[in-house]
């Protein structure tokens, strides 16, 4: 058998420890939820949900700053002038209401984290 790399018997021992500190880790359903938490640990963790749009994040700047909205549409909104009043009006009403609903999702109070 060939000698385990550092990871690997750091991850042995780090094992044999949880087994003689908590009795509970003894069969095989133990050991899996063991092995699920500490894969939790280790990953990467990633903000859940979709990626901001960039005009809602230059229009949420923008409007932070106590800038009016009409020169707001005019920055956010790619080609703005260059299109139909109804194309511009919807595109205005859509980017107020992303705007609104990220300040309300800002200002919100945080739940509590779950205990474990």
């Amino acid at each position: 058998m060939q000698n385990p790399n550092p990871l690997q018997r750091a991850i042995q021992t780090a094992a044999l420890d949880l087994q003689a500190r908590f009795a509970e880790l003894t069969g095989p359903k133990e050991a899996r939820r063991a092995a699920a938490i500490f894969y939790a640990a280790l990953s990467p963790h990633r903000t859940p949900g979709r990626k901001p749009a960039r005009p809602v994040d230059v229009a949420a700047k923008l409007k932070a700053e106590g800038k009016p909205w009409h020169l707001i549409y005019e920055t956010a909104i790619p080609s703005y002038w260059a299109r139909t009043p109804a194309e511009r009006r919807h595109l205005a009403d859509n980017l107020r209401t992303a705007v609104r609903a990220r300040r309300k999702r800002a200002d919100a109070p945080k739940p509590n984290p779950r205990p474990e």
